[in-house]
């Protein structure tokens, strides 16, 4: 059966744009046209298109540009609904129709809706196309096809509505969906702020992704390392709370009730020991939390069986020890951890070895299950312990905090250092992964970077996109979606609003490095990048055939066309007149506009004496536009040379003769001006 690899055209009863006939060409490989009066389907191929103009396995990048409001973003939604409706079993709600493109030899399968079902293809004999029918059946064509789609503007409906495909990378569905995985996995209660919740785990996903590919990137790509990576303990008193108030829930017998309560509260005091009794540090409160990660992971699972209470009991008297404060205190923080853990591992294995005696699978399970949280964490107590003196450089006793410092650029080399002696990467790759193996049952620090606003959005993009691949670094994020199967032979990235935080310098490499990255990470794929984007400087990467026009007409009525400029390798000025639909505006801001024909005004046709002359001696300073400043300064010296002297009506009448050619002349000049840069494009 063919697989599909690329989405090509779109046409959706939902859209309701000016024109019923109307569809979306989503690449420029062909021209489309959809007849809906004479129920014809036309399809072209177009010989203006290079196959393989992107390079490698980057099948083909699509610009969707417009006016605000003409409906960029509802179009990648339908997209995503659409696609979605084909491969899950559920009936369409609207009338549409998609054509793909396959995999082998390139042919097209043209999905549609049963209104559509007479409908006919005509075809040019280079282009072979099967129609299919969408019913209640999912479709095994789209098996191999996934999309992914990226908006970092907090928008209603991906805050609000079902994620539309597998990779919903959009702010509002993340911020949801962590705090949907957070509640439902009993990481934590409703009451955690959503937001907070979202951006610690993304900059634990971000800092991973610094440490486990961009610094040894070989593309080139400046992906922004901050100057320092704070790694706090998090709201400890919260966290601990939730934990043991979720403990004192359990299912027990009315006269047990009072027995657990002060189990509880012994065993909060003894946790709390670690840093009541070894000093409010960093080490101290890491050691502790590790220690109620673990009871959290092996007494508070997500279902609560009747007689879970012995299992809490058997960890509350692994701890009891710690409340003997004078014979732990000639001990240090890591002796009495490992005897917590060496204390849980003999009273659960021995209990569970005899209650499950006569079932040595049933054991066996147990151990498989447990065995791993006892060793993560006795695992990231002895690195603790092993790097004790690295920690102890970088750490602010009692504000928990730790500071991985990057020193200023020595001799061209941008190095991370803690000491000079000590190499961060390596520091911070064994903490990340020890870290990401506690399951993030209890996510106890807090990781921060002083970057800006289109650093971080930069860095998100490019973490996220790597997070959807395998990677042997971290073993799991709880909060990552899964890895693309080996069976996931094509990828749709949409990035709506690509440019969107993002500085001039980054936009005008955008592409470049998207596609350099993505040739990489998904190198036994083929891929196809959607952007909807303001920047004329990202749409001049696009081949005009690329690039598709939304615009609304006078009674607010959008039209899709596939561009007529020639976009690609085109300067700024022209691409804001001819792909933005500024030509009956012009480029220049509106209030600068309107002050300089303020001025302008005063000067041309104001007689006698003017007021305020300095004021417009300092406006027209300001204008940057070499031929209006000077025209305006040439007028002002002509009223200093004229300030006494009164303009009769001829004198006006000569001003206004003046002032309109002037005007006549700079339309010239403006129309000459786009002209010559034509002819040089």
């Amino acid at each position: 059966m063919q697989k599909i690899r690329d989405i090509v055209y779109l046409w959706d009863s939902n859209i309701g744009w000016g024109n019923d006939n109307q569809g979306v060409i989503l690449s420029g490989k062909y021209v489309i046209e959809f007849n809906k009066e004479n129920n014809n389907l036309y399809i072209q191929w177009n010989n203006d298109y290079i196959d393989g103009f992107w390079g490698e396995n980057i099948h083909d990048c699509f610009a969707i540009v417009g006016d605000n409001g003409a409906g960029k973003t509802m179009l990648t939604n339908y997209i995503m609904e659409d696609i979605q409706t084909i491969k899950s079993p559920n009936l369409p709600s609207n009338e549409f129709i998609i054509i793909a493109e396959c995999q082998q030899r390139g042919d097209l399968l043209v999905f549609c809706t049963k209104q559509f079902a007479e409908i006919n293809l005509v075809a040019d004999n280079r282009t072979n196309c099967n129609k299919i029918i969408v019913s209640n059946e999912p479709r095994s064509e789209l098996d191999e096809f996934e999309i992914a789609y990226f908006h970092n503007a907090l928008n209603y409906k991906d805050y609000f509505f079902e994620s539309r495909c597998n990779y919903d990378f959009s702010l509002g569905r993340m911020i949801n969906q962590h705090h949907k995985t957070t509640y439902e996995m009993h990481y934590d209660d409703l009451n955690k702020d959503k937001i907070k919740n979202y951006f610690d785990n993304d900059a634990f996903r971000i800092i991973s992704f610094l440490y486990n590919y961009a610094m040894h990137n070989d593309l080139e790509i400046e992906f922004p390392v901050p100057k320092a990576v704070n790694i706090s303990i998090a709201n400890a008193h919260y966290s601990e709370d939730y934990i043991l108030n979720e403990a004192k829930r359990l299912r027990v017998d009315k006269d047990k009730e009072e027995s657990l309560s002060e189990a509880v509260y012994n065993f909060r005091k003894a946790v709390n020991n670690f840093v009541d009794i070894f000093g409010r540090t960093w080490i101290n409160y890491t050691v502790k939390n590790l220690i109620l990660n673990c009871f959290r992971n092996l007494c508070i699972p997500a279902t609560v069986p009747n007689n879970i209470s012995d299992e809490h009991m058997r960890f509350f008297e692994a701890c009891a020890f710690l409340n003997n404060e004078k014979k732990i205190r000639g001990q240090n923080v890591y002796k009495c951890a490992y005897k917590v853990i060496v204390n849980v591992r003999k009273k659960f294995e021995d209990d569970f070895s005899k209650k499950y005696l006569d079932s040595t699978e049933s054991f066996i399970r147990w151990i498989e299950k447990n065995k791993k949280y006892l060793d993560s964490t006795e695992s990231f107590i002895r690195w603790i312990e092993k790097n004790e003196s690295v920690i102890k450089k970088n750490e602010i006793e009692g504000i928990m905090q730790l500071y991985i410092i990057k020193k200023n650029e020595i001799e061209g080399i941008m190095q991370l250092y803690i000491v000079p002696e000590e190499n961060t990467e390596e520091f911070m790759s064994g903490l990340l992964n020890l870290y990401s193996k506690m399951n993030f049952a209890f996510p106890f620090f807090d990781f921060s970077f002083g970057i800006s606003t289109g650093e971080y959005y930069f860095l998100s993009v490019f973490s996220n996109i790597y997070s959807m691949v395998k990677s042997s670094y971290l073993e799991y994020n709880a909060y990552d979606y899964p890895k693309l199967g080996d069976n996931t032979k094509s990828i749709l990235l949409i990035f709506d609003e690509a440019d969107l935080s993002m500085h001039p310098r980054w936009q005008r490499m955008y592409m470049k490095w998207i596609t350099d990255f993505c040739k990489q990470i998904f190198h036994d794929k083929y891929v196809k990048i959607v952007i909807t984007t303001h920047s004329p400087i990202l749409l001049s990467d696009f081949p005009a055939n690329d690039v598709l026009y939304l615009k609304k007409n006078a009674k607010g009525k959008v039209f899709a066309y596939i561009g007529e400029t020639n976009t690609f390798g085109s300067n700024i000025h022209t691409l804001f007149l001819n792909s933005f639909f500024l030509e009956d505006y012009g480029t220049m801001g509106a209030f600068a506009e309107e002050k300089i024909n303020s001025i302008a005004g005063r000067l041309f046709e104001q007689k006698g004496k003017l007021e305020n002359i300095e004021e417009i001696e300092k406006v027209i300073s300001y204008i940057g536009e070499g031929i209006i400043r000077e025209k305006l300064k040439d007028e002002m010296d002509k009223h200093e040379e004229n300030k006494f002297i009164d303009v009769d009506s001829n004198g006006k009448k000569v001003i206004n003769d003046t002032l309109r050619s002037l005007k006549e002349q700079r339309k010239y000049m403006n129309q000459l001006i786009e002209d010559l840069e034509r002819k040089i494009q």
